[in-house]
């Protein structure tokens, strides 16, 4: 190689480009049992499935992105994962014609391999553990309309009790403190409210002195539109205290569980409360003063929450 020739390949080496933009491979030439063996290459050594995103360990094992969040190490050597995406094996794939992962749930779509991702976002065939209701492993068509809401009603007997229209309204709520509140075992309650033709699950968890409540939008953003929930806690005495925040969807809820992300839930201290309220903790289970009644309103950034879905 001459000097001008290695010069030129070297200052090539430091461009900064995006490969992915390069042609894949034409696979549609390639012998049937190649593809073959390069399908069970990029199979992910931990669910055996072909994903659209690999992560790799040092040792080259291939993992894909949904396995990873989930393992500490790779499955096969053993050593400490860490953050490699796999970029030489997709683009190597890219052109590879594959089926859906939800070929056994009906999906008959044969796809290249470079847009596998994009279409599992989007199959109505993907399941997953999308339930809002504490507890609940069920799989659920997550993009299929009104399945989820259908498992809700269904499965978990639960009814739409509050129908608001199109215009906020303020729903009576109530929680029961108990007096033990080093007690872990967890109190719960949940329910389903319609407001802009949009269905809300209300899930309220005690444990100890900790009060959660996660007021959440089955759905998917940016067509679901941007919501937000108020709950305001009101005293015997008229004192009152507000909480509010931005209501997440069911899908971007399970997109955070796969990625060990935590959603922000609006969190009460119930010693707080009492403190705040300047009303002491009663002892008696019986006690009508353990019940503080609070309110929950939902409204919506009128720029995302056209009616028509």
């Amino acid at each position: 190689m001459t000097t001008a020739n290695k010069k030129r390949t070297i200052d090539q080496c430091n461009m900064v480009e995006d490969c992915t933009n390069e042609p894949s491979p034409n696979y549609d030439t390639m012998q049937p049992d190649f593809c073959v063996r390069i399908k069970k290459a990029i199979e992910c050594t931990c669910c055996y499935e072909i994903a659209g995103q690999l992560k790799q360990c040092r040792n080259g094992h291939l993992i894909c992105s949904e396995c990873w969040e989930k393992c500490l190490t790779c499955p096969v050597c053993r050593i400490k994962r860490e953050d490699i995406r796999a970029l030489t094996v997709e683009h190597m794939a890219a052109g590879l014609l594959v089926d859906c992962n939800n070929k056994a749930e009906g999906c008959n779509l044969k796809l290249k391999y470079e847009n596998l991702t994009q279409h599992q976002e989007v199959c109505e065939f993907t399941k997953a553990m999308c339930c809002p209701i504490p507890g609940c492993e069920c799989l659920v068509q997550i993009n299929k309309k009104n399945e989820l809401l259908k498992h809700i009603m269904c499965d978990h007997k639960v009814r739409i009790k509050e129908r608001c229209g199109d215009r906020p309204r303020t729903i009576p709520k109530g929680m029961r403190v108990s007096s033990d509140i080093t007690n872990s075992e967890p109190k719960m309650g949940w329910s389903l409210m319609e407001f802009k033709k949009r269905i809300f699950t209300l899930v309220s968890v005690q444990r100890g002195k900790t009060f959660s409540i996660e007021v959440t939008g089955i759905g998917k953003k940016p067509s679901f539109g941007r919501f937000f929930a108020e709950v305001v806690m009101i005293t015997k005495d008229n004192r009152m205290l507000t909480w509010k925040n931005e209501v997440c969807t069911t899908y971007e809820r399970y997109k955070a569980r796969t990625q060990n992300r935590q959603l922000m839930y609006i969190t009460l201290d119930v010693e707080e409360i009492f403190k705040s309220l300047a009303m002491p903790i009663p002892s008696d289970p019986n006690s009508a003063d353990m019940m503080l009644s609070w309110t929950l309103t939902i409204t919506c950034d009128p720029t995302t929450c056209d009616t028509n879905l």
